[in-house]
């Protein structure tokens, strides 16, 4: 059994690279030719699958947008991630553990986004969202 999503994803620092590697890898599994495609698991790749924080979060974020692409919108969702005082960090890993608290709050009243297998707050997707916009 995989582990618990929001066990993984609690360290929001490597978080996005951890859940962008799992969508990477499905991605590049996708995309890949039948012959030489590996098959797909349930358990996400290692976290060097991504080569940044940063791209990683543009994979997640870019993702995310597929499903709610009403919220292509910087302000708007830097209007949504009250905590970050309306800049996207230039340092991810800084951004995503201010977002924190509003993160987990969002876990325990349910305001949670399935991607790919994953379950992500709205608020770890819409900080990775900012990266991809």
């Amino acid at each position: 059994m995989s582990p618990d999503r929001r066990t993984v994803l609690k360290g929001l620092g490597a978080a996005g690279v951890v859940v962008a590697g799992g969508l990477v890898g499905r991605r590049l599994l996708d995309a890949g030719d039948a012959e030489d495609a590996t098959p797909t698991t349930t358990e996400p790749p290692p976290p060097e699958a991504a080569s940044s924080l940063a791209e990683a979060l543009v994979v997640v974020g870019a993702r995310y947008l597929e499903v709610a692409p009403d919220e292509a919108d910087q302000d708007l969702l830097l209007e949504a991630l009250p905590a970050l005082d309306g800049t996207v960090p230039e340092r991810p890993g800084q951004g995503l553990s201010v977002l924190e608290p509003q993160a987990a709050a969002d876990h325990e009243a349910g305001a949670v986004v399935a991607l790919d297998g994953w379950v992500l707050s709205l608020t770890e997707c819409r900080a990775a969202a900012l990266y991809a916009v």
